[in-house]
């Protein structure tokens, strides 16, 4: 309930708040392939954006080596300062996205100049989106965290967002980045629900979804009025 998209997602866009729901939902059970594979289908059914996080499951499922992911990560961020532009007219010029609201988010951005606050190189949203990666890189190499499920909720995380990160310019770029958020609240919370790593373990909890919290707050209720 704290998460920036809870509300957003939970009122307005209702299609991929269910489809994301039916994500985390599917992801639970990993070790029932065929039961999780019902539950992406299902998540397909009410939006198809979720085919991004389902390919990335697969990939990621190949593949598990964690450096390479965040490297990934970083290295979206570098090529979006420099090429975004390159690579946004790249993807969407390969017909992968077809309908035509998508396009417009791209290519005729000053249509929806009313509706959102701003385009072009989101800091705010990607320093929202960082603070999972740090916690997760932070459980996973500093503290060692030999969990494959968390390892592979956090790749799939990683690649999600890195998607997003190169695709930031466009209108509505929240709604990409919303295909990797809808994760962050497990992302945060699992290293800490696994075991019990400080004394004042449960303080520390309640401090990480205060801040949480509060980016939510000062999106939705004092850079508006700024």
């Amino acid at each position: 309930m704290a998460s920036f998209s809870f509300w957003t997602y939970g009122t307005n866009g209702l299609r991929n708040g269910l489809a994301t729901s039916f994500m985390i939902l599917a992801f639970s059970y990993m070790n029932k392939k065929w039961f999780m594979y019902l539950l992406f289908a299902i998540a397909y059914s009410f939006h198809s954006s979720v085919l991004l996080p389902i390919a990335v499951y697969f990939v990621t499922s190949l593949y598990r080596s964690s450096t390479f992911y965040f490297r990934i990560w970083v290295l979206s961020i570098l090529l979006s300062l420099t090429v975004g532009s390159t690579i946004e007219n790249f993807i969407t010029n390969l017909g992968i996205m077809k309908e035509d609201v998508i396009i417009d988010y791209f290519k005729n951005k000053d249509i929806y100049a009313d509706s959102f606050a701003r385009t072009g190189f989101r800091w705010d949203f990607l320093i929202y989106s960082a603070f999972a990666v740090g916690i997760s890189y932070y459980f996973i190499f500093v503290k060692k965290i030999n969990d494959k499920y968390y390892r592979q909720l956090t790749h799939i995380y990683l690649v999600s967002n890195a998607f997003w990160i190169l695709m930031i310019r466009a209108s509505f770029s929240n709604r990409f980045a919303y295909l990797s958020w809808y994760l962050m609240g497990i992302i945060i919370i699992y290293p800490f629900l696994r075991k019990v790593y400080w004394k004042n373990q449960f303080s520390i909890i309640g401090g990480l979804t205060f801040l949480y919290f509060l980016f939510t707050y000062f999106m939705n209720f004092i850079l508006p009025n700024i």
